[in-house]
């Protein structure tokens, strides 16, 4: 019991997080991204976090999470890697944004939650992830997507258009 119960606890994770946490926010994001590479995490050069995303996920999470180069992720992020998340290059995340790739398959009606599922979430290069934003599992946003402020993204969003509302509809298309 003991076991199962402590499987999302990572060493190396929270040993950043604390190291990270020291630094105030906004005050050294490379560095704070830096640590986070060392950790383990496939973080690309020139990234920045604001603060210290907070980060879950059982078993070796580790290379579950990538982040190209020239990223920024703003503060209060939350990254769930019960599978991947890879995010691209040049990428826009803005405060509080949460990506979830954990949910429940249906259940019976004792509990509706039933067995846990996976899927990845993948963020294409250029992208822009308004605050507030939660991105579901299994979603691919597009290279130079906007998802806009609150949205909820439970479908593929297309290269260069914006979506927005709950859930996340096509305001725009055709960026340039």
């Amino acid at each position: 019991m003991i076991a199962d119960e402590t499987r999302a606890f990572h060493f190396r994770y929270e040993g950043a997080r604390l190291l990270a946490g020291a630094i105030p926010q906004n005050v050294s994001p490379r560095l704070r991204a830096t640590i986070f590479r060392r950790a383990g995490f496939r973080i690309g050069k020139g990234v920045v976090f604001a603060s210290s995303p907070r980060i879950g996920g059982a078993g070796d999470i580790y290379p579950r999470l990538t982040v190209g180069r020239r990223t920024y992720v703003n503060a209060g992020c939350v990254f769930d890697l019960g599978a991947e998340i890879t995010i691209g290059s040049n990428v826009a995340i803005g405060h509080d944004v949460a990506i979830i790739t954990t949910t429940h398959e249906p259940g019976g009606p004792m509990r509706r939650a039933g067995a846990e599922a996976f899927a990845p979430v993948a963020i294409g290069d250029g992208a822009w992830i308004g605050a507030r934003a939660l991105v579901l599992p299994g979603v691919t946003i597009g290279c130079g997507a906007v998802v806009a402020a609150g949205a909820v993204v439970t479908r593929d969003v297309a290269p260069n258009c914006v979506v927005g509302g709950v859930p996340a509809r096509v305001i725009a298309s055709r960026l340039s």
